[in-house]
């Protein structure tokens, strides 16, 4: 089984501080490439031309997307149709007549979406610049709040650089952590959520996953690795009142959250197509530089969080009570964090297409569970060290442990 709840943070406050202090510079660094779009290295990141078409629900909804124009007269080249949607938003929001917008029409799930689209429409000028402002600081929040959550499993404070490092430096960051689409929420509310449960605070749950449905609709996955959670937490002999009973209040929240997102949201025009296509899926599985990217963005932290997986089941096979141990692994609540996100991109990849963002929501637990495999090979039990190793890895655990 995963270590569960840990007692003793073994990352001492500097520790925490300096590692947060330095990825945040790095998710800065990384995020100012794409910020509002404005492209500033010349690095040709987009594979979308102008000009595309598409044809959605009625006959009116017919989209071409040209390069896209900002209030403040900025041309913005490449738009897929996600970005002019919460551009659109932005603008309707601020009284800029229907007609007039450069979407046509209004797709649902983007207007369902209304939280982030809100926020940016009350900083004045760009409205590219104001939705890119939005998400960088959600971004810079989701760094801590990984961090957090990373810090509470109890691993040491080279553990943390390197499950950090691998989350925050990473190919998501660079294309999604100050752009254009709305993707930072999902990091931060996925890792205030595995925070707040590893911290034992299970009943901040239930306003966090009210207010996230309005920033995401897919957070609500969160809800499988949070009863998980109580479920764990209950046979290990906690009360059902700090068990089953926030669990059920977190799910009765996320519906009052998703009726409370639907009344504050934008009216669409049609709703955007997301059956099944297994031909797309196909394409999408085939195309080399949607695998390039995704592996790109999933790799790095998946393999660690993926070894310390199979340790797991290792593990689970030593209990002589565990009958099934490949279902109690994927019982626990870090595993089924990464699952889930796994089948939130199969999924995307079938309706749309294999997008790295989407994993996203899983980031929190994967880098848990790496910081666990990399403790475990690497890390020590304590500050004194493992063996009186004198590494770089327990040079940093003395130096940087409570």
């Amino acid at each position: 089984m995963s270590e569960g709840v840990s007692t003793t943070e073994r990352v001492s406050r500097k520790g925490f501080l300096l590692v947060g202090a330095l990825l945040t510079l790095a998710a800065l660094a990384l995020g100012s490439v794409r910020f509002a779009r404005a492209d500033w290295t010349g690095i040709p990141l987009d594979r979308w031309p102008d000009g595309m078409q598409l044809r959605v629900g009625p006959a009116r909804c017919h989209e071409d997307i040209p390069p896209y124009t900002t209030e403040t007269g900025r041309v913005i080249h490449g738009l897929v149709v996600d970005e002019e949607q919460y551009l659109s938003i932005v603008e309707l929001r601020r009284g800029v007549p229907r007609d007039e917008l450069a979407a046509k029409c209004l797709y649902s799930p983007f207007t369902d979406r209304p939280a982030v689209t809100w926020i940016a429409h009350f900083i004045p000028g760009d409205e590219g610049v104001a939705l890119s402002a939005v998400n960088l600081v959600m971004m810079v929040a989701a760094v801590w709040a990984l961090l957090a959550a990373i810090r509470a499993a109890g691993v040491g404070p080279f553990a943390l650089a390197v499950a950090g490092t691998l989350a925050v430096v990473n190919f998501n960051t660079l294309m999604s952590g100050s752009g254009l689409l709305i993707e930072p929420p999902a990091l931060l509310f996925a890792a205030l959520a595995w925070w707040f449960l590893q911290r034992r605070r299970e009943w901040l749950l239930v306003p966090l996953i009210f207010f996230a449905v309005a920033f995401k609709e897919p957070l609500v996955v969160l809800l499988i690795p949070i009863w998980l959670w109580a479920r764990a937490e209950r046979s290990r002999g906690r009360a059902a009142s700090a068990t089953w009973l926030p669990a059920l209040a977190s799910t009765v929240a996320l519906a009052a959250g998703a009726f409370a997102a639907m009344r504050w949201s934008t009216p669409a025009d049609a709703t955007w197509p997301a059956n099944i296509n297994l031909s797309l899926l196909l394409g999408n599985l085939t195309d080399p530089v949607g695998i390039v990217a995704f592996a790109l963005a999933t790799v790095p932290l998946g393999l660690p969080a993926f070894l310390r997986i199979r340790d797991m089941r290792r593990e689970q096979h030593a209990e002589p009570d565990v009958r099934h141990p490949l279902l109690a692994t994927l019982l626990d609540p870090a595993v089924a964090g990464v699952a889930v996100a796994v089948v939130l991109c199969v999924y995307a990849a079938a309706t749309a297409d294999l997008s790295p963002r989407i994993a996203w929501v899983g980031f929190p637990f994967a880098a848990t569970l790496a910081a666990q495999w990399v403790d475990r090979r690497v890390g020590s039990p304590g500050p004194a060290g493992r063996g009186g190793r004198a590494g770089i890895a327990d040079r940093i655990d003395r130096s940087l442990s409570q």
